[in-house]
């Protein structure tokens, strides 16, 4: 069988769609070097933006709104130890705020640290179920777990609450549905991502994946109903350190450190599967368990619904 070479493309638009994301966030300016510091990030001169932004937090210890632009401008540059750095404090101060979470999650999923990435793309959607940067992100964890029926479902979650992902999701839809050899819908996918931006470097490059599964006599056995196994079941346990416990749903910053164990259910299963026409229900179970500060050990319960139908448009 011959290997599909996936294009990195995705990774510098993954960057772009990032920061279109985070950048408008609305965040009062408190000093001259704050303000100093965002105005040459926004205008892309990262290192100026470094310099008084790190000033920034030396004089303002407590703001949030340096630490947040510390770590974007930092994350911009390449940086994602300083990033993950700068948003854990912005984290800590404040839990609730929209975007932080966001922000860390991202940027350990750059390191990756896919359950870090997880656990915090997570928290971001407790506090907006609508952030579509933050589903698009989880279905790349999944996708990199090799859970591809969620990430799937994550992915046109994103397309749904947000017409700028439409592309991206489709592009990484049909990745995953080659990873399960479903290659009829992969292929399926890779067109719509070429007829929604035909010039585009995506649309490019799903073209040469549907040229490289067409010239393969073996995948093109696959074409003629390939299906992916209806449901998936993944379980996780191990421990997390964490030195200032946090619960972002109630806003409750300790300043003490505790170690946790943690595990983590996941279930899917595929109800319809008809004519391009796909009905989805998954549940997720998370439980962590903290050796010394048991009040704050943590359960929660998801369950979800998506359908989805292909269209050529």
């Amino acid at each position: 069988m011959k290997i599909i070479k996936i294009s990195k493309l995705v990774i510098p638009v993954l960057s772009c769609v990032f920061f279109l994301c985070v950048c408008n966030t609305a965040i009062a300016i408190e000093n001259k070097p704050l303000e100093q510091g965002i105005q040459f990030f926004q205008k892309g001169d990262n290192e100026k933006a470094l310099i008084f932004l790190n000033q920034a937090v030396n004089e303002l210890p407590q703001s949030v709104e340096a630490f947040y632009y510390l770590g974007l401008a930092s994350s911009k540059q390449g940086d994602y130890t300083k990033a993950v750095a700068a948003f854990k404090v912005a984290v800590r101060m404040a839990p609730s705020l929209s975007e932080v979470n966001l922000a860390l999650g991202v940027n350990y999923y750059r390191l990756d640290l896919y359950d870090l990435a997880k656990k915090y793309l997570t928290e971001e959607l407790k506090i907006n179920a609508n952030n579509s940067s933050a589903l698009y992100f989880l279905g790349m964890v999944s996708a990199k777990n090799n859970d591809h029926q969620k990430a799937i479902g994550y992915f046109r979650r994103a397309a749904l609450i947000d017409k700028d992902f439409k592309q991206l999701a489709s592009y990484n839809v049909a990745l995953s549905h080659i990873s399960v050899n479903n290659n009829v819908l992969a292929k399926q996918s890779l067109q719509k991502t070429i007829d929604l931006a035909p010039d585009s470097e995506l649309a490019k490059n799903a073209r040469s994946i549907i040229e490289q599964l067409d010239d393969d006599s073996e995948l093109a056995d696959t074409y003629q109903g390939t299906e992916s196994k209806s449901w998936s079941v993944a379980m996780k346990t191990g421990f997390e350190f964490d030195d200032n416990v946090t619960v972002s749903i109630i806003d409750n910053t300790t300043g003490i450190d505790d170690l946790a164990a943690t595990f983590d259910f996941s279930g899917a299963y595929k109800l319809i599967q008809y004519d391009g026409f796909e009905l989805d229900a998954e549940y997720n179970l998370y439980q962590s368990v903290y050796k010394e500060l048991s009040e704050f050990d943590f359960q929660s319960h998801t369950l979800f619904l998506s359908a989805s139908k292909e269209i050529g448009d």
